[in-house]
């Protein structure tokens, strides 16, 4: 009997688990705005070979405002991957080499999570984390994730594109 019983919990779980992985991996893994712009700029900067580019070329560019540029070029400035020159031959360079630069680094100084589970916070209906068997599975996903994020370079991308 108890053989049968640990079936229909496995069972049972592994539902749950397809369920919770297309509800909130495939439906909800959307790649933040701010994230695309910050290495869409980040590749441009990287490509001017160590020649400033100015926030009016980013913005004609990419058909942004200057002021929504300027919010994301500054949080890549506090992280310290750009940095600016004042001046007539002013603009924004890269602050490290295009092989130090992370697409985890680029997500984080946007100040946006890698992966947000919202039954770790215990917001999902019906889901006790503390209990919850198959909870390993996010914590391997989100681990395997922010490697995969660490090891994708600003470099590989200029390689491609290049």
């Amino acid at each position: 009997m108890q053989k049968v019983k640990h079936n229909v919990n496995l069972a049972t779980n592994t539902k749950k688990l397809i369920n919770l992985f297309n509800y909130y991996i495939i439906k909800n893994m959307r790649v933040n705005k701010n994230i695309i712009y910050s290495l869409s700029c980040l590749v441009d900067i990287a490509k001017a070979n160590e020649k400033p580019v100015t926030l009016r070329q980013l913005s004609q560019r990419w058909n942004l405002s200057r002021d929504y540029l300027e919010q994301l070029l500054l949080k890549l400035k506090r992280k310290r991957i750009i940095r600016s020159m004042r001046g007539i031959r002013g603009g924004y360079l890269l602050n490290k080499k295009p092989h130090s630069i992370s697409l985890k680094d680029i997500i984080e100084a946007q100040d946006e999570k890698i992966l947000d589970i919202l039954c770790f916070k215990g917001k999902v209906i019906g889901c006790n984390f503390k209990e919850c068997d198959i909870k390993w599975v996010w914590i391997e996903f989100k681990k395997k994730l922010e490697k995969l994020l660490k090891d994708f370079k600003l470099s590989s991308l200029l390689n491609k594109i290049n």
